[in-house]
């Protein structure tokens, strides 16, 4: 079995939410808009998975959970509706946010971009000042999927609620890492997707705040409230409540984040002490405890990191060059670029992330050690080749 140290891309669904999910996979007349009892049980296993998708990001209603496709898609819908409801206006994002965020900006229209500092920070000042121009849409990334860096996004929201400016979250890699509060952010959107936190892959949702316009992208039927056509996935809407749950648990469970970080922690030791030049890159305090992402600074010219990954894929051990969704391009990280990592840097970075106990596809102490053994003998191989 290979070592899986790729959970930022996706994770395996929990043994609970697959479980939960099997009877609904072939199950006849399951249609939650049907009237016959096979559709009112349907409706009701749905209904259950709401509410818990709703638990978890501190929703005082499930009525304000969509239930979409995927990340993605919950970001399409935001700017969507939000583009709509505000005509004309242009967008603020920051320089670090996820491809689907950056795509959704650059399409509707005129984009501000917020700058982050060199740990990855959201600079604050610059958020507030452009949030004071009155864009349509405000976009922000909560826990940032390549470095683990978390923004403090309270003091936007804030903002956006004084100035009557839409404010959207992408929240996708928050759950089972920090305990979120829609309250608290005060966003009017707010995107997930199930397959980042051990539920099925395929099926995702968008908090929508009361009152807060929606405008759906699909049209047809009245399902989800007129918000998104099309018959629900029943199956993984009811995993998704499911691994819903358990996020919420282990977010708030400090023996939880402590056992993760703690591996984290010592497989950065262990890479640290064995590959010189190598750093970490992002804020040490604000960032989530399942995640490094680390720049092999081989001689002070960088290194390989296509090469570096080849070998350690040779060895089973998976782990990533940033974002899935860019893994098929050669360039430097974005992300890593807009906190002025340079290019050569940028180039040689990899981010390892783990997944908690309890998890299918968690690591011992074990795997750790494995996967640090892998990562310093690839290392090694390439110095070696760079000293001929």
């Amino acid at each position: 079995m290979p070592l899986h140290f790729d959970c930022n891309a996706t994770t395996a669904a929990s043994e609970a939410s697959i479980e939960a999910m099997l009877p609904w996979l072939g199950r006849p007349g399951a249609n939650p808009s049907a009237t016959h009892e096979s559709g009112r049980e349907a409706a009701r296993a749905m209904r259950i998975g709401r509410e818990q998708v709703a638990a978890l990001v501190g929703a005082r209603s499930p009525s304000t959970i969509v239930f979409t496709s995927c990340g993605s898609e919950s970001t399409s819908l935001a700017f969507h509706s939000a583009a709509l409801a505000r005509p004309g206006l242009p967008t603020m994002i920051s320089t670090v946010e996820h491809s689907a965020t950056r795509k959704c900006a650059e399409r509707s229209g005129e984009v501000v971009e917020i700058p982050v500092g060199p740990e990855g920070a959201l600079d604050q000042g610059a958020a507030l000042a452009a949030i004071a121009r009155g864009p349509a849409l405000v976009s922000l990334i909560l826990l940032n999927n390549e470095t683990g860096v978390i923004s403090d996004l309270a003091p936007i929201g804030a903002a956006c609620r004084e100035r009557g400016v839409l404010f959207h979250v992408d929240a996708v890699q928050a759950p089972g890492k920090m305990t979120l509060d829609v309250e608290e952010l005060g966003c009017d959107y707010l995107g997930l997707s199930a397959h980042k936190f051990h539920g099925p892959r395929g099926v995702g949702a968008l908090y929508v705040r009361d009152g807060a316009p929606v405008s759906p992208l699909m049209v047809g039927g009245p399902q989800e409230a007129e918000r998104r056509a099309g018959t629900e996935n029943v199956p993984g809407i009811v995993g998704m409540g499911v691994a819903a749950e358990r996020a919420g648990a282990l977010a708030g469970s400090e023996e939880a984040q402590s056992e993760v970080r703690a591996r984290r922690d010592l497989l950065e030791r262990l890479i640290l002490d064995q590959c010189p030049g190598t750093v970490v890159h992002g804020d040490p305090t604000r960032r989530a405890a399942n995640t490094t992402n680390l720049g092999f600074n081989l001689t002070g010219t960088g290194m390989d990191a296509a090469a570096l990954l080849g070998l350690l894929s040779a060895q089973g051990i998976e782990v990533s060059t940033g974002s899935a969704c860019n893994a098929t391009q050669a360039a430097p990280s974005p992300v890593l670029l807009a906190m002025g990592v340079n290019a050569p840097l940028a180039a040689s970075s990899l981010r390892f992330s783990l997944a908690h106990q309890g998890t299918p596809d968690r690591s011992t102490i074990e795997d750790i050690e494995r996967g640090a053994t892998a990562v310093n003998e690839a290392y090694s191989a390439i110095a070696a080749l760079a000293d001929h």
